[in-house]
């Protein structure tokens, strides 16, 4: 029985109310799917989650909502919708909601396992791939972290490996991670892009690191080049992600405090995007003005250095020849590892701009090409 039985009063304003009362759980699930496609609907994805809260399926309901709102999570942006697509890919092996039947739920997964046993699988390996970013990669924060779909495929890739990380996975792993990341592999079609990688760990009879990398299209896995870090992208966009990773692996330390930028993006409790960690416009937007049309040509990778919010305030509006000079041997030390010292020479004067961006961004793409092993 569906009534109007009452009115709510939202925001000063009252809202016809429907109550569905005496219904069987399938049938309610239905009229919840009609109701949704009137006004602004919800998204495929909540609506099939929504059928969790019925049945024995509440109890893992609750776990996954448990889950999400741990410390890790939470700090890395992993939230329900992205739990619970993991938990559909690992209990039917396919990402899209669309092709979900009504007894998904209660047919079983992979080796006979239950609902219930495909989410306790699924969060082990979660949270095993959320360790792998948060610890491996860097990625401690949410606007470190390129793509959480990527952490689902990640996670299926460690469940299929028995979670064994030696040397060469770390770096296989690690290198999938950064190419996706730079390749905007995640920004098309998701439920795609997650079968296509999965199909690959599954078929694979090889390590699953080696799978994922081979799964990559030839422009995907191809070479990073310097004309990539020297572009206009956003400040915390996925190149800055890939060297805050890269500076990260090299233990790169701020240039002025000599503290690990891994520790400022990670220990500070402030809501700003890289918490004490912040972009450094090397050649300052106010010193370039003077010698460009468009200031927001200072908006490229290959003019980003990692600094603490303190030594940016500091470094700001000075010339990167001035800041140079003014350095002490130590902190010179700290800034070649990010690319900036004597070794670019006179290209550090603002006038030099253009040479400078080349330069860096020649260095910064032979670097992490190094470090992710890409021959």
């Amino acid at each position: 029985m569906i009534r109007f039985d009452r009115a709510c009063k939202m925001l000063d304003q009252l809202v016809p109310c429907t109550t569905v009362k005496d219904v069987a759980e399938t049938d309610a699930v239905e009229v919840f799917a009609r109701l949704n496609k009137g006004g602004s609907a919800l998204r495929e994805g909540d609506v099939r989650a929504a059928e969790l809260a019925r049945g024995k399926a509440v109890d893992v309901l609750k776990d996954m909502r448990e889950f999400v709102t741990g410390k890790r999570p939470q700090r890395l942006g992993f939230g329900f919708s992205f739990a619970f697509r993991a938990l559909v890919l690992f209990h039917r092996e396919n990402a899209k909601f669309s092709g979900l039947k009504h007894d998904w739920m209660t047919t079983s997964g992979p080796h006979g396992r239950s609902l219930a046993q495909s989410w306790r699988a699924t969060e082990r390996a979660i949270d095993e791939a959320l360790a792998f970013i948060d610890e491996r990669m860097g990625w401690s924060r949410r606007a470190l972290v390129p793509s959480a779909n990527a952490i689902i495929v990640l996670a299926a890739a460690l469940d299929k490996g028995e979670f064994k990380l030696g040397a060469e996975n770390e770096q296989s792993y690690r290198r999938w991670l950064c190419l996706t990341a730079l390749r905007g592999t995640f920004q098309g079609s998701v439920e795609t892009v997650i079968n296509r990688f999965h199909r690959a760990i599954r078929e694979t009879k090889k390590s699953p690191s080696y799978a994922l990398n081979e799964a990559l299209t030839k422009d995907e896995s191809r070479r990073l080049r310097a004309d990539e870090f020297n572009k206009y992208a956003h400040m915390w966009g996925p190149a800055t992600q890939v060297l805050h990773a890269y500076f990260v692996g090299q233990e790169a330390k701020d240039w002025i405090s000599g503290d690990l930028i891994d520790l400022l993006a990670r220990e500070s409790v402030t809501n700003l995007p890289g918490g004490d960690l912040t972009v450094h416009h090397l050649v300052p937007r106010k010193v370039l003005a003077a010698f460009v049309e468009n200031p927001d040509d200072a908006n490229c990778p290959a003019n980003y250095g990692l600094l603490s919010r303190s030594s940016n305030a500091e470094l700001k509006d000075r010339r990167p020849d001035e800041v140079l000079a003014g350095m002490s041997p130590d902190e010179r030390q700290r800034a070649e590892v990010q690319f900036f010292g004597e070794a670019a020479g006179d290209r550090l004067k603002p006038e030099n701009y253009e040479d400078f961006c080349q330069w860096r961004a020649e260095r910064l793409a032979e670097a992490v090409n190094d470090w992710l092993g890409i021959d």
